[in-house]
């Protein structure tokens, strides 16, 4: 459903599942090293690049998670080699279109 969405709006350039790309995020859950794979990386129309992910529920190691996110999203941004970066996650289907929104207003 969430494709289905990115590939609708006029405010995404273009999106890629992060699916065997390589895009790993590494972060502590008690004490040890563990990594995950951000759903989706989507360049916005305003050149902007969003990595989502995609939850139905949150808990306390989805949130390490996010926190280990926004460190490397900083750590990009800083570079500003690479274009502006942002993250966001998205908990239902319905609202991944305040999202877009958001990130293309901002």
């Amino acid at each position: 459903l969430e494709a289905k969405t990115l590939d609708a709006s006029k405010l995404v350039r273009s999106f890629i599942k992060n699916d065997h790309l390589g895009l790993v995020i590494w972060y502590q859950w008690q004490g040890v090293p563990s990594r995950f794979f951000p759903d989706y990386l989507i360049q916005l129309t305003n050149g902007k690049y969003l990595v989502l992910e995609v939850k139905g529920k949150d808990d306390s190691r989805q949130q390490e998670k996010r926190k280990a996110l926004d460190i490397w999203i900083r750590a990009v941004n800083e570079n500003s080699g690479f274009g502006k970066w942002a993250w966001d996650v998205s908990f239902d289907p319905e609202d991944l279109t305040g999202i877009l929104v958001k990130h293309s207003q901002s």
